[in-house]
């Protein structure tokens, strides 16, 4: 790690460097699924970076990283790879490194980022909550690292610094990408949310309610709403001011990318459904609420078509999901309607 940081060294201000507390521990990277990634928008030292992780487990204790970094400013970006060893009972190190730009340090930062935020999330992951604020004490100011375990990646949504507002670092895509489609990485944007004011009116009419069952749950849905069969599910939708306004489902934990074989705990089911789900999600309006029968969420997510903001809420029941997405507006506007819907399913 010393040479590491000897190699890539940026001032206090341009980077969150290595954490000051360095110490030997044990903490693998199984906590990042196959195939997942994430990207950030770096506003550190007046600079204006967009950057990439997408990670694959190689073995039990090999994991490659492949890394984009983009200059917003000048349009410029490189992509390179690094391949992790995880030690046992210590620091992982860089086995291997593929187009890592020794020579240029706003570029190369990602890998010190990267080695930095595991260290982090090793040091705390028993701390962290849906809302938690942990700091990281150095000499001469304070970063603060803003968490909610059901995140992507390393679990925070942005990190703050009290020397330097603008030395800000957030939480910008996520999402899990096969092997094959691994190419789709260096395509990606960064994605400006503009929540305006929206639509305030949006009614739904009177109409016969029945039940509708979803393999072995049920749902009491009025009339309003039309089920199909869709990807090997039922599927309900609803089209009042568009052809499909609002969409609702009940479906096993496999049909939702859950590998029932992983013995992943239930919140890390709800993150894999997130994940799963997650394009053109705005992270900063993610809820976890703890309901009667499930760990539910609710997030936001922009739909890049329509140039609306959807709604969408997703429950961790037993052996299934629910999810309803609808318009933000619609939402907002017939929240009572929309709250008896899920409060009704058994």
């Amino acid at each position: 790690m010393n040479s590491f940081k000897k190699i890539f060294t940026l001032t206090a201000l341009l980077a969150f460097t290595l954490v000051s507390s360095l110490f030997v521990f044990a903490r693998n990277f199984d906590y990042i699924q196959q195939g997942e990634y994430a990207y950030y928008l770096d506003y550190r030292g007046g600079n204006a970076f967009y950057r990439g992780y997408l990670v694959f487990h190689m073995d039990d204790n090999t994991t490659q990283v492949i890394s984009r970094a983009v200059d917003l400013k000048s349009k410029k970006s490189m992509n390179y790879v690094f391949v992790l060893k995880e030690e046992q009972g210590g620091m992982p190190s860089i086995v291997n490194e593929k187009g890592v730009p020794g020579d240029n340090p706003l570029f190369s930062q990602n890998v010190v980022d990267f080695m930095n935020f595991h260290i982090m999330y090793a040091q705390n992951d028993t701390k962290l909550g849906y809302n938690t604020s942990l700091n990281d004490e150095w000499p001469d100011y304070t970063q603060v690292f803003h968490y909610n375990k059901l995140l992507p990646m390393f679990r925070f949504l942005y990190i703050s610094n009290d020397k330097y507002p603008m030395a800000d670092y957030r939480l910008n895509r996520a999402g899990i990408l096969s092997a094959k489609d691994y190419k789709s990485f260096f395509k990606m944007q960064p994605a400006y949310f503009k929540h305006g004011k929206q639509k305030s009116s949006y009614s739904i009419p009177d109409a016969a309610e029945q039940t509708v069952e979803f393999g072995s749950h049920s749902v009491s849905l009025d009339q309003n709403w039309k089920i199909s069969s869709a990807n090997g599910g039922k599927v309900a939708t609803m089209g009042i001011v568009s052809d499909l306004d609002a969409q609702f489902s009940v479906k096993p934990l496999s049909a939702k990318g859950v590998d029932l074989s992983s013995q992943l705990t239930k919140e890390e089911m709800l993150r894999t459904v997130l994940l799963n789900s997650a394009e053109n999600a705005d992270f900063s309006t993610l809820k976890v609420s703890n309901e009667d029968n499930g760990l539910a969420l609710s997030i936001e997510t922009f739909d890049e078509s329509s140039k609306v903001f959807n709604f969408s809420y997703i429950k961790l029941l037993d052996d299934a999901v629910v999810n309803l997405t609808t318009f933000d507006f619609a939402y907002e506007a017939q929240k009572k309607y929309f709250k008896k819907i899920l409060n009704s399913v058994k």
